[in-house]
């Protein structure tokens, strides 16, 4: 017995042969080119269309079910559909923050503090 157990084995592989099924799934769908162009704010997301459910790249469903289109986030949302449970939600779309007026140096801050009359009396600065 202990000799047919190699033969055995070898048969068994030549006769059944590893489906893909077993193989890793990719990372990312297959087809890319429908995918649209959004901001970097508003990542792109897989809508299921059948349950109006959507899937952030990098998730287990992303581009995988049976009924779907790639929108952007904010696009999913206006058409009614929310993030997977389970699922870290993808970043919402939000308007830019304005950006902060340039900081003055600690120097003329410190100089404005010890004198605020000093736009007041200019020639008392002596």
């Amino acid at each position: 017995m202990r000799r047919l157990a190699p033969i055995l084995a070898v048969v068994l592989a030549a006769a059944f042969p590893v489906s893909a099924a077993f193989a890793a799934p990719s990372p990312l769908p297959m087809s890319t080119a429908a995918m649209p162009a959004c901001p970097e704010n508003d990542p792109v997301v897989w809508v299921n269309t059948s349950s109006n459910v959507y899937h952030a790249i990098g998730t287990p469903y992303f581009g995988r079910t049976k009924q779907g289109k790639y929108l952007c986030t904010s696009e999913a949302v206006k058409a009614g559909a929310h993030a997977a449970k389970g699922e870290k939600a993808a970043v919402t779309p939000t308007t830019p923050e304005p950006t902060p007026a340039p900081a003055t140096s600690s120097k003329k801050r410190k100089k404005a503090a010890a004198t605020p009359a000093a736009s007041a009396a200019p020639e008392m600065q002596r």
